[in-house]
């Protein structure tokens, strides 16, 4: 059923992929360890792409995690690192939505146009997928690296714990880096997200 969308610690290891490199998190939280989540949804990674899955419980209620996922513009609060972010345009399929992730020196900024598209399975379970729109406007910014190769899916689910959230990234990092840095960049982006949904879902709880 489609949606309407409205205006502790760090352990590092490899699992074997057959298309693509897997990295196993597991990110101390709120509620519990966030850990590595199973493939499969959000399609099937290609060759090029790192994958980034963590899944862990929010003591927060299913509807508010929900609804902070839902608001587009409510992201530039909380989905780090970004020194951009705008909604383009909405339409009954979802929203398009521009990005720009600001990054350390050397590397430079990377940017990306998205169609979110959020809907429900028969059991309740909610979905927010994202994916890349190649050659979309606007263009980048000049030394801006436009991602093109990129989807990503959170899944939410409630349970008597609270909110089971699953967040995956599949996608290439664009432009020429080291495999080091690729790696440090998929994890502390990881980090960095469950991060900020749990402290935008505690803002919204007044806690």
């Amino acid at each position: 059923m489609p949606v309407g969308i409205s205006a502790g610690r760090l352990s590092n290891g490899r699992v074997g992929c057959r298309f693509a490199r897997c990295v196993a998190l597991a990110l101390g939280l709120a509620g519990g360890a966030w850990l590595l989540a199973p493939g499969g949804a959000a399609g099937q990674p290609t060759e090029a792409q790192s994958v980034v899955a963590v899944v862990g419980t929010l003591d927060a209620p299913f509807a508010t995690v929900r609804e902070v996922l839902l608001d587009l513009e409510g992201f530039s609060r909380w989905f780090p690192p970004l020194g951009a972010w705008r909604v383009l345009a909405r339409d009954e399929e979802g929203a398009r939505v521009h990005g720009v992730q600001a990054l350390p020196w050397p590397v430079r900024d990377r940017d990306y146009v998205v169609r979110y598209r959020g809907w429900e399975d028969w059991e309740g379970a909610f979905f927010l997928e994202a994916t890349g729109l190649p050659g979309a406007a606007p263009p980048p910014a000049e030394g801006v690296v436009r991602l093109e190769d990129l989807r990503s899916e959170w899944r939410l689910r409630a349970t008597p714990a609270g909110t089971e959230a699953r967040d995956r990234y599949a996608g290439s990092p664009g432009g020429a880096l080291p495999e080091w840095v690729s790696r440090i960049g998929w994890q502390s982006r990881t980090r960095a997200v469950v991060d900020g949904l749990r402290r935008e879902v505690e803002r919204r709880l007044g806690r």
